[in-house]
């Protein structure tokens, strides 16, 4: 739907499927708050959460890619610092 809680409601069918291993169905979830919802509160944490998907997907490239813009488009926030140590263990820079 289109009403406020509709980005909230996408963004936990994400995370339903990623906490189930269910990674594609919930990178799927993710993207959609992304695309469908840009003004979303949940941005920074779909686009984080998307990130992990990547890396679970083995889609390393795409991943370090991912959680880099969230580190640097969304500084100082726990999703840039989530982000970061996931670069980290992955034996990524953040910059």
């Amino acid at each position: 739907g289109d009403t406020d809680l509709a980005s909230n409601a996408q963004f936990y069918l994400g995370e339903i499927a990623f906490m189930e291993n269910k990674f594609q169905q919930a990178l799927d979830a993710y993207t959609k708050v992304i695309e469908n919802y840009p003004k979303s509160f949940k941005l920074a944490s779909a686009r984080m959460r998307r990130g992990f998907c990547l890396a679970e997907l083995g889609r390393k490239s795409a991943a370090i890619r991912e959680l880099r813009s969230v580190v640097r488009e969304y500084p100082g926030t726990e999703e840039a610092k989530r982000a970061a140590a996931k670069l980290r263990e992955m034996g990524a820079t953040a910059g």
